[in-house]
């Protein structure tokens, strides 16, 4: 519910007709005022927070000479308007946007543009005000009168204007919530949902932006709710302010699933844990597969405890392309899945870290990034940030699981550390995992081949030089 203070002022809006020449004075204001009208708030109190004012001009006369578009000037707003506020000026008409004569039944239309060629406008929005005034156009399109036979005098209308303050966002309290419910563009969830008492799927309308502020969503283990904590019905970005955590419902489903062919985007500076049993924590879940996955910012926790990457693909399913361009990602496999890539027997396309702090684990017979068993990815591309990557028994730290196979693996020279682990009985902390392929291993511009020690660190970390010094020469008497 949106907090709103309002104040309201009246304004004439008067022509004079006369027989010869055909003339239009318009004036708008308040009786007896000769330059503006003015709204100020010098202290609303919104909700318990929120302390803003503002000084709201309006124009408050104006000669109007010629039908059809005839230009007033600015509304213009100077003031504070606190975060996620914004000033919303309004204007109606008592005559319906007509003027009329008294006692007369003839009228003349008119119409409240922003410019000649704009539409109709009647609502004037302020997202931001400081000491620099903040200005909207103005401006009176009148329908064409000359000809008409209208009879001389004065024709009125009054126009209301209404400023008020409210909130940009919707503030959605998951705890409060009694059904299904899709979040729009714009919304800020938080509270909890309890899926033992409240079994309510999430999803986000396709487009929307949204924020998880303190959300905790407890998705419950029942077959009857086959659906994820959070469940994007397209594209979508995710919002992360303070500290979040999503679980799956029906163990299947991922934390936050990515619709196949969709992309789904997170930043922000909160953090989040996700997961599931044999959901992804981001991503897919079992037979299940998951679009784009792109991660900006913030900390983030994925957590797989069975057969799906931490963020990535499900069992025996496919996924788009991970992006990872900043932030501090620790993604965890199940126990036959990767870090951040694959669930086992499926399939991924690229993935490609930019920068941040990234740590992946993979689960047995899978890479902590890459591929798991019997699965498949694309290139996988390391172009900056520090990497952490350990992989599970006969799984590289970086590129391939057991009998899995992956594109070429790039590790650019830009990176600030990379450490590669194999897992036990793996050939290759990067490259094929055990009985695996990968294509190329291209570390610093150099085509190395599979990596075989273990861990491995790039660049390399140089060892301390200890400058020897000459003995010293003994002192001989006189």
């Amino acid at each position: 519910m949106n907090s709103k203070w309002k104040k309201t002022t009246s304004l004439l809006c008067a022509l004079t007709v006369a027989a010869v020449p055909m003339a239009l004075n318009v004036g708008a204001g308040t009786p007896d005022t000769s330059d503006s009208g003015v709204l100020d708030n010098e202290a609303v109190q919104i909700g318990e927070a929120y302390v803003e004012g503002y000084i709201l001009t309006i124009p408050a006369s104006f000669n109007v000479q010629n039908e059809g578009w005839n230009e007033i000037g600015d509304i213009s707003a100077v003031g504070y308007l606190a975060e996620g506020k914004k000033l919303v000026v309004s204007a109606d008409s008592e005559n319906h946007w007509c003027l009329k004569k008294e006692g007369a039944n003839e009228e003349i239309n008119y119409y409240i543009r922003g410019n000649a060629e704009g539409e109709e406008v009647y609502s004037w929005e302020f997202n931001e005000l400081s000491e620099t005034p903040a200005t909207r156009k103005i401006g009176v399109d009148v329908e064409p009168f000359k000809g008409k036979d209208l009879p001389a005098g004065k024709y009125t209308d009054v126009l209301t204007f209404t400023a008020s303050v409210e909130t940009t966002y919707n503030v959605v309290d998951l705890s409060a919530l009694t059904e299904d419910y899709e979040a729009k563009d714009g919304d800020i969830l938080t509270g909890t949902l309890d899926g033992e008492t409240q079994p309510y799927k999430i999803t986000v309308a396709d487009g929307a932006t949204v924020t998880l502020k303190n959300a905790v969503i407890n998705g419950r283990d029942n077959n009857a709710y086959k659906w994820a904590g959070i469940t994007p019905n397209g594209n979508a970005t995710i919002i992360l302010e303070g500290e979040n955590s999503v679980k799956g419902f029906y163990e299947d489903y991922p934390g936050i699933y990515v619709p196949e062919g969709k992309t789904l985007t997170i930043n922000g500076n909160g953090s989040l844990v996700a997961g599931n049993r044999c959901g992804a924590g981001i991503g897919g879940g079992r037979n299940i597969s998951c679009g784009n996955i792109i991660i900006e910012s913030g900390t983030i926790t994925a957590i797989n405890y069975m057969t799906a990457a931490g963020i990535g693909s499900g069992y025996g399913r496919s996924c788009g392309n991970i992006t990872i361009n900043g932030g501090t990602v620790t993604a965890t496999g199940g126990d036959s899945a990767a870090g951040i890539g694959l669930g086992s027997h499926g399939s991924c396309g690229d993935i490609t870290i930019n920068g941040g702090t990234v740590t992946a684990t993979g689960g047995y017979y899978s890479a902590g990034i890459g591929n798991s068993i019997g699965s498949s990815c694309g290139n996988i591309t390391i172009n900056g940030g520090t990497i952490t990557a350990t992989g599970g028994n006969y799984g590289a730290g970086i590129g391939g699981g057991i009998n899995g196979t992956c594109g070429n693996i790039t590790i650019a020279n830009t990176v600030t550390k990379v450490t590669a682990t194999k897992g036990k009985s793996a050939p290759n902390s990067i490259g094929a995992g055990n009985n695996g392929t990968c294509g190329n291993v291209i570390i610093g511009g150099t085509n190395t081949g599979n990596i075989s020690e273990s861990p491995y660190v790039y660049p390399p970390e140089e060892a301390e030089v200890i400058e020897e010094q000459a003995p010293l020469e003994p002192e001989t008497g006189p």
